[in-house]
């Protein structure tokens, strides 16, 4: 279900995502960024925007699975096999 969006569409928001951002301002979020990149450079871009310590979490949305999450045409990130279980060690 589509809880806001535009007349064409190009920006629209989930009943689910809105409830999220939600939750996230009664938490005390001061600020939400949605942005979309199309590519690595764009996201490395989007990226340097950010001071040290600035930005508190990142969510990704796309398509794949438990090894790859593909954001759009041109960019996917994917999991690299040689960091093994370590990858999630310091969270």
């Amino acid at each position: 279900m589509v809880a806001r969006s535009d007349q064409t569409l190009a920006f629209r928001i989930a009943a689910m995502e809105c409830a999220r951002v939600l939750h996230w301002f009664a938490q005390g979020v001061e600020e939400v960024r949605i942005d979309h990149v199309a590519t690595a450079a764009g996201l490395i871009a989007l990226l340097t925007l950010y001071s040290v310590g600035e930005l508190r979490a990142i969510a990704f949305r796309g398509h794949g699975d438990a090894n790859a999450l593909k954001l759009a045409e041109k960019l996917e990130l994917r999991v690299r096999p040689e960091l093994g279980d370590s990858a999630g060690a310091g969270r």
